[in-house]
C-alpha cells in the first residue's frame, strides 16, 4: 500500500489543508512567526508519515511516526495559542482541533502496534529487548502472601 492510500496520511493532509485555510486570519506581522511555524508543522506531519512508510525496517518506520506525533503536538499547541492570544476564535479552530485529536489517537494506536511487533521480533530471536520497547511490557503480576 502506498502512503497516500492510508487513512493516517489522508487525515494529516486534511489537517494541513485546514491549517492553510486558517493562516490568512493571522496578522501580517506573524508571517515569519506563528504563521510560518504552523505551516511547517502541518506539512511535517504528513511528510514524516510518508517518509516512515517508505522505510524498510519497523524500527525506522516507528521513528518517523514518533516524529509525526511530535509535529502534531506542536501544531496542536500553536492552534491553542492562537485562541489564547485572541488571534483566532475557538469556534473557528474547533474542527481542526477535532481532526488533530483524531489523528493523534490514530498515530498512538499505530505506534503501539509497531512497538509490540518489534518486541515480538526481539523475543522470537531471543534478543534482549531495548529499554524504549520494554516500558510497554506489562509488569509481572504481584503475588500477595
Amino acid at each position: 500500500m502506498h502512503f497516500d492510500e492510508t487513512m493516517i496520511w489522508q487525515k494529516a493532509a486534511v489537517i494541513a489543508r485546514m491549517i492553510f485555510q486558517l493562516l490568512p486570519v493571522l496578522p501580517q506581522e506573524e508571517r515569519f512567526g506563528l504563521r510560518s511555524q504552523m505551516s511547517r508543522a502541518s506539512i511535517s506531519i504528513s511528510s514524516n508519515i510518508a517518509e516512515g512508510w517508505s522505510r524498510e525496517t519497523q524500527r525506522d518506520r516507528l521513528n518517523f511516526m514518533v516524529i509525526a506525533q511530535g509535529s502534531l503536538s506542536e501544531l496542536q499547541s500553536q492552534v491553542r495559542l492562537c485562541i489564547i492570544l485572541d488571534l483566532m476564535a475557538k469556534s473557528d479552530v474547533a474542527a481542526v482541533l477535532d481532526e488533530i485529536g483524531q489523528l493523534s489517537r490514530m498515530l498512538t494506536t499505530l505506534r503501539r502496534k509497531m512497538r509490540k511487533s518489534i518486541m515480538e521480533e526481539y523475543e522470537q530471536d531471543g534478543r534482549r529487548i531495548p529499554y524504549r520497547y520494554r516500558k510497554m511490557q506489562k509488569p509481572p503480576p504481584s503475588s500477595k502472601h
